[in-house]
């Protein structure tokens, strides 16, 4: 493993693929380590490097961590290659990776000295490291974790998010299908928050941009279970034109191989709430019959500059296509950069000053962080698959984010 001479760097993958990015990794000074070591992370009293902590719970996808590290990884290689943060004296960004168990998030992260973090993937991350930054003065931009409605930006000022919420997602999905000529829609939402917040801004989205459309009803289920027959009874029932539905991962898999749900999807459109890097499988919906709308990413959009830019970057580096969470990654440390760069110093309290309202350039294009929220406009792609029993989408459209921010108080009853 090449290694260059004071940079720290433990593995933290194993095939071969991984193998090089770990190599890439220390090469560019991105310290991997693992739960274990976080007690070990280095304590110094100033830092020739700007030490950046991606943290995660260790119930976190592999794959999406790896996908959006690789898009961070990337960023830096660029960042440090023209001369680091010259308004800080040219000081090269580090990023630090590490995994802690959920039980112990809190006193884990509080272990590792950083002056930046990033991350929140998985059980509770999110929330234990938005503590430890807030109590300790230190900016925290999500990647993977959502906005939720607490803690409000008033309760938590050092605590950002970068990728779009669920509100902006279900706005997006609403606007795909506003110039359908569907009128009967039925939504099927999984009985948590998240499922009946979206539930209730499309809902809302309907009663306001498609006048002519009805509900014919709202289906709530168990979540981690959706019971594939009565599913299939709510919408023969029902007898929708279009399904709102959250259903997905493990239970849509499910769902789609019962016997009885390619009749009952048959000749419908299905708008799929999802979050973008956790996209259904085009293979799973092989054999129904329904138009389907999703979320997701399309790795050849090149209908702008900087995007093009990105992947073109990427596919030289690695030899292959981004994904959704690589862009986050990607993005999650030019905005950082960029905020740096401009600031020039690292004081929590004055860079969350500043990231309020600034607008950057991206590989995801033209961004803003929203004061009143503390959401950025990233936005996402709407897929369209037409029904033809193959599941594939034929068409991909990007959102911007920037026209479905929320309101500036979350949860308002703007939305209900």
């Amino acid at each position: 493993m090449d290694r260059r001479p004071g940079l720290p760097c433990r593995g933290f993958m194993s095939s071969h693929a991984d193998d090089v990015d770990r190599r890439r990794l220390c090469g560019n000074g991105l310290a991997v380590s693992g739960a274990l070591a976080l007690s070990g992370c280095l304590r110094r009293s100033q830092s020739p490097t700007i030490r950046i902590a991606d943290c995660h719970a260790e119930d976190a996808d592999p794959a999406l961590l790896r996908a959006c590290r690789r898009g961070m990884q990337l960023a830096q290689h660029e960042i440090n290659g023209r001369g680091g943060i010259r308004s800080l004296g040219g000081r090269p960004l580090q990023i630090r990776a590490h995994q802690v168990p959920s039980s112990a998030a809190s006193t884990l992260i509080g272990a590792c000295e950083a002056d930046l973090y990033t991350g929140g993937g998985g059980s509770h991350a999110a929330d234990a490291i938005s503590r430890h930054a807030n109590a300790h003065g230190h900016l925290f931009l999500a990647t993977l974790a959502m906005r939720r409605a607490s803690p409000s930006p008033a309760q938590a000022p050092m605590t950002f998010y970068l990728r779009s919420d669920a509100q902006m997602l279900t706005r997006m999905l609403a606007a795909a299908v506003r110039h359908h000529e569907i009128t009967r829609w039925l939504i099927i939402a999984v009985d948590n928050e998240e499922g009946s917040q979206v539930a209730d801004v499309f809902r809302y989205a309907l009663q306001t941009d498609v006048p002519a459309a009805c509900l014919v009803g709202v289906h709530f289920y168990s979540d981690g279970y959706a019971d594939p027959v009565r599913l299939n009874q709510e919408i023969v029932a029902a007898s929708p034109d279009g399904i709102f539905s959250t259903v997905r991962g493990e239970d849509v898999r499910r769902y789609l191989a019962h016997p009885g749900t390619a009749a009952a999807l048959a000749h419908r459109t299905v708008v799929s709430f999802s979050r973008p890097e956790c996209n259904d499988a085009a293979h799973d919906w092989h054999g129904v019959r329904a138009t389907r709308i999703m979320t997701g990413y399309d790795p050849d959009d090149d209908r702008d500059r900087s995007h093009r830019a990105f992947i073109q970057a990427y596919r030289n580096w690695y030899g292959g296509a981004p994904t959704y969470p690589s862009l986050i990654g990607y993005v999650c440390i030019q905005v950082l950069a960029a905020l740096l760069e401009r600031i020039g110093r690292l004081e929590g309290k004055h860079l969350a000053a500043a990231l309020e309202e600034m607008a950057f350039e991206t590989g995801a294009g033209p961004l803003i962080m929203q004061g009143g929220t503390h959401q950025a406009s990233f936005g996402a792609w709407i897929g369209q698959a037409e029904a033809g029993g193959f599941g594939g989408p034929t068409t991909w459209r990007f959102c911007d984010g920037l026209l479905h921010l929320p309101p500036h108080a979350f949860g308002s009853t703007d939305e209900n």
